[in-house]
């Protein structure tokens, strides 16, 4: 009879346990296509070389690397980029009640997409495809 106990309480678990919808994106170069609503108002020229705990993001004419913090298994922050690295008392407390990240949706063919803006928020900054550099 314990046994049948012990045997219920790990399947039981195991049975919770869930995979996440996309899944961390892995190591890597991948073009950043932003949606058509977003071509104009969005950045332009965006690659990001995810590696570890670090991302080395090309924007326009500029190459910066920043350390990238996972939310979760579906969302990340770039410290720096999407937040600030070492904010002030004031940008504290802007950013207590938003958080800005990005947010991956979907993936198809090793290509994400994401939404970005805050995770528990509908509207956001701006959204589109992370599509892999050869």
């Amino acid at each position: 009879m314990l046994r049948v106990f012990f045997l219920s309480c790990i399947l039981l678990g195991f049975s919770s346990y869930t995979e996440p919808k996309a899944g961390m994106i892995p190591d890597g170069t991948y073009n950043v296509q932003l949606d058509a609503a977003y071509a104009e108002t969005g950045p332009a020229h965006f690659r990001l070389h995810l590696k570890g705990d670090t991302v080395t993001m090309e924007l326009a004419d500029q190459t910066h690397t920043y350390p990238l913090k996972w939310i979760d298994a579906d969302s990340f922050i770039i410290m720096g980029y999407t937040q600030p690295a070492e904010p002030t008392a004031l940008e504290q407390e802007m950013l207590r009640g938003y958080t800005p990240s990005f947010n991956i949706t979907s993936t198809s063919q090793g290509t994400f997409r994401f939404i970005f803006g805050d995770q528990h928020q509908a509207d956001c900054i701006y959204s589109g495809s992370l599509v892999p550099f050869p």
